[in-house]
């Protein structure tokens, strides 16, 4: 789970979940010909996955990995928001369009975009590329996915006006999770 996450959930004195983990949780239960989405990842060898796989092909899947682990999520936001029980979830299988969709007034998103230096050198800082016969490459590959991502949060958050919190690289959790509670308490002030 993400540092942000966390925190926030730790100033608002809530529960915190990893969509990461729920996702691995789902991929579990389920098989490649349960649910193909889930597993259209599903390699022998994940460096090489990364290496040889080009941005389009590494964005398709991750799209059709979101779409397949949707309801999941769905799920778990409705029913918390049914019993007003507050979460903080974290993890990048969500959208903004599909928050706005669900309809929920009990329901705030914050989306974090980071600035693409910032990204690239979170990602260079990784142990994952050093395993690959072109590790050049597969940083290029993975950056190009992490960037893809980054511009569909900051277009579909600005469209949909829903909350973003920049990370340009000098701004702290400490300083996110102020933007966000500062946010929340305007939130209830106008309920």
């Amino acid at each position: 789970m993400g540092v942000g996450a966390r925190a926030l959930a730790a100033r608002l004195d809530v529960a915190s979940l990893s969509a990461d983990d729920l996702f691995i949780v789902a991929k579990t239960f389920t098989t490649e010909k349960s649910h193909p989405g889930l597993h259209v990842m599903n390699v022998p060898n994940s460096v090489d996955y990364f290496t040889v796989s080009t941005v389009d092909k590494l964005t398709a899947d991750s799209t059709e990995q979101h779409r397949a682990f949707w309801p999941a999520l769905e799920r778990v936001i409705r029913n918390r928001a049914a019993s007003k029980s507050a979460i903080v979830i974290d993890g990048w299988f969500m959208r903004p369009k599909n928050i706005v969709e669900l309809g929920l007034d009990n329901v705030t998103a914050f989306w974090l975009v980071a600035d693409r230096d910032v990204l690239e050198e979170r990602e260079r800082r990784l142990d994952f590329f050093r395993g690959s016969a072109n590790p050049e490459q597969m940083l290029q590959n993975f950056l190009g996915r992490s960037f893809w991502f980054n511009d569909l949060i900051r277009r579909e958050a600005t469209q949909l006006k829903q909350n973003i919190l920049y990370q340009d690289g000098n701004t702290t959790v400490e300083a996110l999770c102020d933007t966000a509670m500062n946010q929340l308490s305007r939130e209830i002030s106008y309920e």
